[in-house]
């Protein structure tokens, strides 16, 4: 049993040597969890143009609230590389917080979306943007209340320029997990 075990332990220091004297691959980056988004920088002159077609609200079990925004956006030059968004903004009264989404590359124009942001019921208004202070497309949200819960409502369009989503949209840029910008599986 001795011999087995100083065998064994031998085995797993020379594995271990060896491990330790392999050097790391030149170029090679563990891959990072927390790149930041940027938002698709557009040409003097041109912009990103976006389309809400539908719009549906959601609260669950738990009582948060979302509304779920699809359509399509067609971007003002191509998409070829990953880390460029889009977002959904929720305009609360004096402020918005934004959503960012990643443009998938080299997708067909107009590049379909179906996208979800959470709500609270001082929330107003649902944005699709372009970047924090760029909308392409509002909806207005109101609340009604149904057996004592306040439950959001889809009004109808609301214009752009409204003062009602003229605040910026506050967005978190850092990537979070393993999917990252631009995943596929992630859908753009």
């Amino acid at each position: 049993m001795r011999r087995l075990l100083r065998a064994t332990s031998a085995i797993l220091t020379a594995l271990a040597v060896t491990a330790a004297a392999v050097p790391a691959q030149a170029g090679y980056e563990p891959p990072s969890y927390h790149q930041i988004y940027k938002w698709l920088p557009c040409a003097q002159g041109t912009s990103t143009i976006g389309q809400i077609d539908a719009v549906s609200t959601y609260t669950d079990h738990n009582g948060w609230h979302s509304v779920t925004v699809s359509g399509g956006i067609v971007t003002c030059r191509p998409v070829s590389a990953t880390g460029y968004v889009y977002g959904l903004a929720a305009y609360h009264g004096d402020f918005a917080h934004g959503e960012p989404f990643p443009h998938t590359p080299n997708q067909p124009q107009p590049s379909p979306f179906a996208r979800q942001i959470q709500i609270s019921p001082d929330v107003h208004a649902v944005c699709l943007i372009a970047d924090e202070t760029t909308r392409l497309g509002c909806v207005s949200i109101g609340w009604v209340t149904v057996d004592g819960f306040a439950l959001p409502v889809v009004e109808g369009p609301l214009a752009v320029e409204s003062p009602l989503v003229a605040a910026p949209a506050s967005t978190d840029m850092m990537v979070r997990g393993a999917g990252g910008p631009g995943c596929p599986a992630c859908g753009g």
